[in-house]
């Protein structure tokens, strides 16, 4: 468990998983930045074995999806295209193959094993395959820099699956337990349960203050 900082108790140690199943068992409302077409709304799952990520249209915004995604694109700057060995990256139906991820009846569905899962990277780290830049192209082409904080991809051999963040919140409970759970590292559960803890104490004391 973290330890007592500045006169805050100690909270309990959280299990990645709980907090995983939690949010994405019911489904959660995030923005999916694809290859092709602008940013839509998706409800982004998960089974409950924690095995699969699916995502699939969100019903209650059909409309603000298009609207969203043109405001993106006319604010995202324009950088370099980079090549790598048989990626693809964006919504099923990009004519990606592989284990990973499968062809879905529905164009705008689509799923990924996390057992294919790489890596899970903040916007803001640094992008392996472009020296000197950070998060996915993905992302560089079609999230905003200011929208970078509550961003994320999780990364296949094949593909991406870049997501933005609605809240701070979801962004804290989803992205960090993501990394605990596919990399299983000590540092990444270690990161997780600071970065769950200290979002928890900004809660607790905005809500005391609002009291």
């Amino acid at each position: 468990a973290a330890g007592a900082a500045g006169g805050h108790a100690s909270l309990p140690e959280v299990d990645p998983r709980d907090v995983l199943l939690d949010r994405l068992a019911g489904g959660i409302a995030v923005v999916k930045h694809g290859r092709r077409g602008p940013p839509r709304r998706r409800l982004l799952r998960c089974d409950m074995d924690l095995t699969r990520i699916t995502w699939e249209p969100d019903p209650s915004a059909p409309e603000s999806a298009r609207g969203l995604g043109q405001m993106v694109r006319r604010g995202s700057t324009k950088v370099r295209s980079l090549t790598s060995r048989g990626s693809s990256s964006g919504g099923a139906g990009d004519g990606a193959s592989s284990t990973a991820e499968e062809r879905t009846p529905n164009p705008s569905a689509g799923f990924l094993m996390l057992s294919d899962v790489t890596e899970v990277r903040h916007a803001v780290e640094p992008d392996p395959l472009a020296a000197g830049y950070t998060g996915t192209e993905v992302l560089r082409r079609t999230c905003q820099p200011k929208d970078f904080a509550m961003s994320f991809s999780i990364v296949t051999p094949s593909r991406t699956l870049d997501i933005q963040c609605l809240t701070a919140d979801d962004f804290c409970c989803l992205c960090a337990p993501l990394k605990a759970y596919v990399e299983g590292s000590r540092s990444a559960a270690q990161a997780f349960q600071a970065a769950y803890d200290n979002q928890r104490k900004h809660a607790t004391e905005a809500k005391d203050a609002s009291s």
